[in-house]
């Protein structure tokens, strides 16, 4: 299926598919505007090292999100033959 029958089908779930990857990308910029320093001194708020994990998770969803998205665009299954053909 490829991106433009998937928006065909089912409109709402490729927009909803969309917005995902793009909240991901914002939050994963917010996270990585708003991470301080790995010294854990007097740190009060989101550590440098809190901030890598929350990143490292972020890039698991969105590796997820962009397998999800290559697999619009496979071809879809058909099934074999029966009886089999030798």
């Amino acid at each position: 299926m490829s991106v433009r029958t998937a928006l065909r089908q089912n409109p709402v779930f490729l927009v909803a598919f969309i917005l995902v990857g793009l909240w991901l990308i914002a939050t994963v910029v917010d996270v990585l505007s708003s991470m301080g320093s790995f010294a854990y001194a007097n740190w009060v708020g989101q550590s440098g090292t809190a901030g890598v994990i929350g990143v490292a998770v972020l890039g698991v969803v969105g590796l997820y999100l962009l397998l999800l998205f290559a697999n619009l665009g496979q071809p879809d299954p058909v099934p074999d033959r029966f009886p089999p053909e030798e």
